[in-house]
């Protein structure tokens, strides 16, 4: 395994807890139209402490606020307002 990717499972596997540390995440009832996540779905995640910060690139924003053609570019220490655009 590549280098990086040792050191960013390492990073990872320390930061693991078990239950979801969002309180605001939507529900889904399992309608095929509803946005959000089933209890079922939830369990098969792997969920993170939020304390590392990334720096990513992306090509646009939508009208809804999300990132379009996003890709990771480093971990950083905390959040860089100023790279923000």
């Amino acid at each position: 395994m590549p280098r990086v990717r040792v050191s960013v499972v390492k990073l990872l596997d320390e930061l693991k807890i078990t239950q979801c540390p969002f309180d605001h995440l939507r529900r889904r009832n399992g309608d095929t139209w509803s946005v959000g996540l089933t209890d079922s779905e939830r369990e098969t995640f792997a969920w993170l402490n939020p304390v590392v910060f990334a720096r990513v690139r992306f090509l646009e924003k939508s009208k809804a606020g999300y990132l379009r053609q996003a890709s990771f570019v480093t971990f950083t220490e905390g959040p860089d307002h100023d790279a923000a655009t």
